[in-house]
């Protein structure tokens, strides 16, 4: 979460991304990095988006509509297992990392 920018500010702003979306989509709306969550809850709308950080206490991780992580392989596995034909996608770097499908 940046220091810098509303990002933090907008999306600790509603109770869900739903909502988040719903505020951004008023007429009249704009603010700085709008988009930034804009992105984050359309991934959201049709994903479950767990985060784990060495940075972030789980109430910061909860209050960005995200689902804290204390132990990833635990996490992939208990989600592999809870899913007949689900995806996971790990990003080891966050928005540092481009994901692409391979054909």
């Amino acid at each position: 979460i940046p220091n810098h920018g509303r990002y933090y500010e907008i999306l600790t702003s509603a109770e869900s991304p739903a909502a988040l979306l719903d505020m951004i989509n008023t007429p009249g709306f704009n603010k700085h990095d709008q988009w930034q969550v804009q992105i984050q809850a359309l991934i959201q709308a049709k994903s479950n988006v767990y985060l784990k950080s060495d940075f972030l206490s789980n109430s910061q991780v909860k209050r960005a509509h995200l689902i804290p992580v204390e132990d990833v392989a635990h996490t992939v596995n208990y989600l592999m297992r809870k899913t007949d034909n689900g995806t996971i996608c790990v990003l080891p770097e966050g928005p540092q990392t481009i994901p692409f499908i391979r054909n």
